[in-house]
């Protein structure tokens, strides 16, 4: 009973798609643009979702992500912001000083994405680049498919040239992935640097929603930027602040530790900066840094 029920449901399903398709054939226009619009959708609605994967609910592509905690604060320092992320961005002598106090941590970085002028295989093109610390792989535990990364026992620079690591993407869209791409020169901004490594497939920063082409040592931001003078402005925000937890070290012992040295770091500011009025100064005796979760 239930096998000639199936051969039932089998059969009529069988006329209907004839139908479907013999209905399709008679009005071949409407039919290729129906199938054309489907397809349309269905491709945009992967798109959509791909999208929203990577950059809302996605892990960061690195060893135990669940570690990697941007900083952020419940005060906005006066000065000048020229941030390109929507984290909260820090000044460089800050960074070096939250960096050189801080102990319990496994090693603190710091980014900053801004568009370049680069002359590349296919011609010169407006692309983003991401300036990273030296120590910026080797805490993420961000390991090169080819070459090296910048590295704090590497020199960011090699035969006078600044260095820079390709992304998997740009590797693969403007060298076609070949190895020549490794060792050879770009032009960025009118200076030559020197290719020496591909970052693995999947890494795309730590800026959910972007995907720079290249990381360049921070290092070189003033000399691809004529004119720029940021390195030792306390007031200049412009740095993303990322840290890497200790395994079994909570986020909470880690802010502990943090909320003295981040104080001292802010009275060096004060110090190095015009003077203040007494609401910013007493906001500021209030600030609280906290830990977010970086994916």
């Amino acid at each position: 009973m239930q096998s000639s029920r199936m051969l039932s449901h089998l059969e009529i399903l069988w006329k209907e798609s004839l139908l479907t398709f013999r209905s399709l054939g008679k009005e071949r226009a409407f039919s290729g643009l129906s199938i054309a619009l489907l397809a349309l959708g269905i491709g945009l609605a992967s798109a959509v979702f791909t999208l929203l994967w990577q950059t809302i609910y996605a892990q960061l592509p690195v060893p135990d992500p669940d570690q990697v905690f941007t900083f952020s604060t419940n005060v906005t320092h006066m000065g000048r912001s020229e941030s390109d992320a929507q984290a909260m961005a820090f000044s460089a002598p800050l960074y070096r000083y939250l960096a050189a106090h801080m102990k319990v941590t496994a090693g603190t970085v710091a980014r900053h994405g801004a568009q370049l002028n680069i002359d590349t295989p296919e011609g010169a093109r407006h692309l983003t680049a991401d300036f990273v610390t030296d120590n910026f792989f080797q805490v993420l535990g961000v390991k090169p498919v080819i070459g090296r990364v910048i590295e704090e026992t590497q020199n960011t620079v090699s035969d006078d040239h600044f260095v820079a690591v390709l992304s998997y993407d740009f590797w693969q869209e403007a060298y076609g992935g070949q190895m020549s791409a490794w060792n050879s020169l770009l032009q960025i901004n009118g200076i030559s640097v020197r290719i020496i490594g591909v970052t693995p497939p999947g890494f795309q920063g730590l800026i959910a929603g972007q995907a720079p082409k290249l990381y360049l040592p921070l290092a070189a931001y003033a000399d691809l930027n004529p004119g720029w003078h940021g390195y030792d402005d306390w007031a200049l925000r412009w740095l993303n602040v990322f840290t890497r937890l200790p395994t079994g070290t909570s986020p909470s012992t880690v802010e502990a530790e943090l909320q003295p040295v981040y104080h001292a770091a802010v009275r060096e500011e004060l110090a190095n900066g015009p003077s203040q009025p007494p609401d910013y100064l007493a906001e500021l005796s209030h600030e609280h840094v906290s830990l977010v979760p970086a994916s």
